[in-house]
């Protein structure tokens, strides 16, 4: 890892990169009541934990092993990536728009959440 990299707080980021998209799910799903937005928030969470546990972190670990700086447009064009490709290689490529976009939720809030001073500021 380079020396001019800021320090990041990996696991806020991966948890809030898993929470929000399926906060997401669960608000669009509030179109069909309660109980459907709350079956809806615990699938999608599953999927988006899934995708991080599986995905996101392994890429992270490969890229600090290589020495590739972090940063917030790596995380947000990977976190699309990894939205939209298991999407478009297990249900067709009608879902890789959607795949992406919570994929893109979730990088947008581990930038926001990993970083100091995105949100609030952690000091």
């Amino acid at each position: 890892m380079t020396d001019d990299a800021e320090p990041i707080d990996v696991a806020a980021g991966m948890v809030s990169a898993a929470i929000a998209p399926a906060m997401v799910a669960a608000v669009i799903g509030l179109a069909g009541g309660p109980f459907l937005a709350a079956t809806i928030f615990g699938f999608a969470l599953v999927v988006a934990g899934a995708h991080v546990v599986l995905l996101a972190l392994p890429l992270h670990s490969l890229l600090r092993r290589f020495g590739w700086p972090i940063r917030p447009a790596t995380v947000i064009v990977a976190a699309t990536v990894i939205g939209a490709m298991p999407a478009t290689l297990w249900l067709g490529i009608g879902l890789a728009f959607w795949g992406g976009l919570f994929g893109f939720i979730g990088g947008c809030t581990f930038c926001g959440f990993a970083w100091r001073g995105w949100v609030g500021g952690n000091d």
